[in-house]
């Protein structure tokens, strides 16, 4: 082999793994896109209950506006916003002759400002979102996480949360 065909020796390993550190960072950053756009609909269909709360986790993750599940049961699941006197509300159940989950009742009307809070944004939530980052930085600090949010989704989420998601990953 020639001179010019070798890499250049390590000068200090900690200085390669924070530049590591930062341009995954920045991919991670730039590449991330959601599967599915947010949107809900009246008739929408779903797989099952778990399809219908990530969608809804979508559309309060892209609009920030917070809403919470006020009803569920084995084949109902109901939200509405968490704002006093705002008519959103959704409704989705299981429509028998399909075997499908679809949404029955949807008012898309918020009558206040959004929030920077999402209560669907559990620690669960969280681990489940950051379960490949934290795989590819074994480093990623509890920080890191709710600077991403905060950065991706202007959205505010705990230390407390951040940290066990961060143990749960």
């Amino acid at each position: 082999l020639k001179d010019n065909e070798h890499p250049a020796p390590a000068v200090d390993a900690d200085d390669e793994w924070d530049y590591f550190n930062r341009q995954e960072k920045v991919i991670s950053r730039t590449t991330y896109s959601n599967e599915k756009p947010p949107n809900l609909w009246l008739m929408q269909t779903f797989k099952s209950g778990e399809e219908f709360k990530d969608q809804l986790l979508r559309y309060v993750l892209k609009t920030n506006f917070d809403v919470k599940l006020c009803r569920w049961e084995k084949t109902k699941l109901g939200a509405i916003c968490t704002k006093e006197n705002c008519e959103w509300k959704i409704y989705c159940s299981v429509e028998k002759p399909k075997g499908k989950w679809m949404v029955k009742s949807y008012v898309d009307k918020h009558n206040h400002l959004k929030s920077s809070k999402a209560r669907m944004l559990k620690q669960g939530t969280i681990a489940r979102m950051y379960k490949d980052e934290a795989r590819r930085r074994p480093g990623i600090k509890w920080t890191d996480i709710k600077d991403e949010i905060m950065m991706r989704y202007s959205l505010s989420v705990s230390k407390w949360i951040c940290t066990k998601a961060r143990r749960m990953a």
